[in-house]
């Protein structure tokens, strides 16, 4: 009954069903999107079907796919507290498999596969338990390995209707068995298609003219001498490259399928308007724990007013804190108070509620806080010192100029008295200038070994020159004490921008936003945005993506960018985005299929001058006759030098050359055998352009045997045969996903 209880609580079984389905077929990209410029927008359309049941399994599937991947986020520790961003993941999961049902059922049934009640039972309790039984840990026994038993017990279990009227345990053993039902349906399924996969596979043939090319191919080996011009070593002033080479470019490949727009796609520009914290809501954070203090004092739950007051999680009355620099650390083996708080904490009585202080957290995020003092720690004293200094740097100057300087500014201060004036006119530690050039109560470890030796063992008051990597050190010792380490209970307020605070915000942006539209002409968004001092950035949005550079959410944006009426030099309202304001203008829209020239050619510009660059070398570098050789190249060209690599038709490489250069291994390999010490023409690479004498040709060993070839070359294309066959399957249903167009535009 522990196995049953155990299965009935978790449900893991019924998480199965959803897993299962999903490691059978998955597809792991999205589908694309298109719009069907109907009236009324139907979520998909597979295989030109979309109809009332799709839609319902649709919204079953995601309701499951949902509920595991938040159970499977929720069940690591390290995810406690943080919210769930996976939602449109586990969306785009279900529908993957709702894709993968339709396409993969339509096949089985023309088909006629099935499977008999003998093989269900041989996957759960016979010879050949399928993988989803045997990994559920309700079916393992305490070593981990696969118990029949408790698969036997549990379906008992199912098998017995719960006597009496306990409504919770008669529900519970109804939707266990409704759950294996379900499982032996998707299990039965997934064998179902590991049939038509096996099929396919069986079909699968490489015949002995294949198997002879692997081998020769394999086997054969070319020995060349090369030169290289490569495109990173061209200078812009050697092959000009302009606008019009570019737009030429574009005209002339657009078409091609690297370029095509998969999705709609957005580029615009925007600026942002930074939502900080200003005085105002510092003064109402300090003003807040003010009137916090005396509640705490009088407080006889500490834990409960810590939870009810806090905005940092920190739940603990027995933490002992040391002082630290400027941050107040709740993090377990480092718990420290800022330096600002030191004298506070260490001369109030215990229960005495000190502060508030300034500080930042661990996040380097500015906060505000109070804190309830507890006992002192006998065991954490700590020597502290406090020290004011003057550096004199040796950079820009020599050992001994430093030295003599260091000198003469402590005859100064021992005939004037005027330590914290030189600090102003002399130091160069930039850290401590606006503190008078004071350390204050810092422990041993923390400063360089010189310093550190003189802050400690140096007499107090008498000024000490101190050299360290930094340079000469005057220093002077204003106290030392015994610090201790002492139990405290922090209230911390964060200071956030308040209400009045983002409306304000938001007004500079709405001021922006009048600006440019006052503003007549066609650069009134960049010429504002120059004139405010406001610093342009750039972004590509795609409809279906969930993420966009310079964006935490995307949601608003896009529904700016693809909304139904969205058109060129639209501009946005403000979207609050990540602590920022932000305001975007869309410089260009593409739809799906061939690009415009504004929306790709940024991406073509790289390859676009690749291009000039190799039919001008091309033509540089041609031969001028039969007799032409490498060594009159070089002369040309004397930054060429000549190179020799061994080359093999499968290896795309070229030693001394670029890396993935099949285009130019393939031309190298083309030259007939009785062609061998010919110079060919010059080839345009992925590196550059070459120049290739074949000095050799190494033909392949003879053989008639080609079984292991045969053998390696039937393995590679079996072993990629369940991503062809769902490849093969979508791309012949020509899949529509307008899931995102209707979460943006509506139906």
């Amino acid at each position: 009954m522990a196995v049953i209880g155990k299965i009935q609580k978790n449900s893991l079984l019924l998480l199965l069903v959803i897993g299962g389905a999903m490691l059978a077929f998955i597809f792991t990209d999205l589908l694309s999107n298109v719009g069907t410029g109907e009236e009324q927008t139907e979520t998909a359309n597979i295989a030109g079907e979309w109809n009332d049941n799709d839609e319902a399994k649709l919204t079953e599937l995601n309701t499951s796919f949902l509920s595991r991947a938040k159970q499977t986020f929720y069940s690591n520790q390290d995810n406690q507290g943080k919210e769930f961003t996976g939602e449109q993941t586990a969306k785009d999961q279900a529908f993957n498999e709702l894709v993968r049902r339709k396409l993969m059922n339509k096949e089985l049934n023309a088909l006629g596969l099935t499977v008999s009640a003998e093989e269900l039972n041989d996957m759960v309790l016979g010879s050949h338990i399928h993988p989803w039984v045997a990994s559920e840990r309700s079916f393992q026994n305490s070593l981990g390995e696969f118990s029949k038993d408790s698969v036997l017990k549990y379906i008992n279990f199912l098998e017995l209707e719960p006597d009496g009227i306990d409504t919770a345990v008669y529900t519970n053993w109804t939707n266990a068995k409704k759950g294996w039902k379900r499982f032996e349906v998707e299990m039965a399924d997934a064998r179902k298609a590991d049939k038509y996969v096996t099929l396919i596979k069986k079909g699968v043939y490489v015949n002995s003219l294949e198997a002879k090319n692997q081998y020769n191919g394999a086997q054969e080996k070319r020995n060349i001498s090369f030169v290289i011009k490569r495109y990173a070593d061209i200078k812009p002033e050697d092959v000009e490259f302009t606008d019009e080479d570019l737009l030429a470019y574009f005209n002339a490949h657009k078409n091609d399928n690297k370029y095509e727009v998969k999705d709609e796609q957005a580029i615009i520009d925007f600026v942002e308007f930074p939502v900080v914290a200003t005085q105002y809501d510092l003064d109402d954070a300090i003003a807040s724990l003010e009137g916090t203090k005396a509640l705490f004092v009088k407080a006889e739950n500490n834990l409960g007013f810590m939870y009810n007051k806090s905005d940092e999680a920190f739940y603990y009355d027995t933490v002992v804190f040391k002082m630290g620099t400027d941050k107040l650390i709740l993090e377990a083996g480092n718990y420290t108070y800022p330096s600002v708080a030191d004298e506070a904490i260490q001369t109030a009585k215990s229960g005495t509620v000190v502060g508030p202080f300034i500080a930042l957290n661990s996040k380097n995020e500015t906060i505000s806080f109070i804190a309830k003092v507890g006992d002192f720690d006998p065991n954490g004293n700590e020597e502290q010192a406090w020290v004011r200094h003057i550096l004199v740097s040796n950079t820009g100057r020599s050992e001994a100029a430093a030295k003599k300087r260091a000198d003469s500014v402590v005859t100064v201060i021992k005939a004037n008295n005027n330590f914290t004036e030189m600090v102003t006119k002399v130091s160069e530690d930039p850290g401590s200038i606006s503190a008078g050039g004071e350390y204050k109560w810092f422990p041993k470890g923390r400063m360089v070994e010189a310093f550190e030796n003189a802050s400690f063992n140096g007499a107090k008051g008498k000024l000490q020159v101190v050299k360290t990597t930094y340079g000469y050190h005057i220093v002077e010792v204003l106290d030392r004490r015994i610090a201790k380490a002492r139990i405290i209970l922090p209230v911390v307020k964060n200071i956030k921008p308040s209400i009045a605070t983002k409306q304000a915000i938001e007004d500079l942006a709405y001021e922006f936003i009048a600006d440019v539209n006052d503003n007549q002409t066609d650069s009134a968004f960049n010429t504002v945005a120059v004139d405010k001092g406001l610093a342009i950035k750039k972004s590509n949005l795609s409809m279906k993506y969930t993420s966009a550079n310079g964006f935490d959410k995307v949601e608003s944006i896009k529904k700016f960018c693809f909304a139904k009426d969205a058109a060129n030099n639209d501009v946005s309202d403000p979207i609050l985005d990540k602590g920022f304001y932000k305001v975007a203008i869309i410089k260009n829209t593409m739809a799906q299929g061939v690009p415009n020239f504004e929306g790709v050619k940024n991406q073509m510009k790289l390859a676009a001058k690749k291009d000039k660059q190799a039919k001008y070398y091309m033509e540089q570098m041609a031969k001028t006759s039969d007799e032409s050789n490498l060594q009159e190249l070089v002369a040309k060209f004397p930054e060429l030098k000549i190179q020799n690599a061994i080359l093999t038709y499968n290896i795309n490489t070229i030693t001394g050359g670029g890396g993935n250069e099949p285009e130019a291994v393939g031309t190298i390999f083309s030259l007939p055998n009785d062609k061998a010490g010919s110079m060919l023409n010059p080839i345009k690479g992925v590196t550059g352009v070459y120049v290739v004498i074949v000095d050799e040709i190494i033909a392949a060993p003879e053989t008639t045997d080609f079984t292991a070839d045969k053998l390696s070359l039937t393995n590679i294309r079996a072993s990629g045969v369940d991503q062809a066959v769902i490849k093969a399957l979508r791309d012949k249903a020509n899949v529509i996903d307008n899931r995102a167009k209707i979460d943006i535009q509506g139906r």
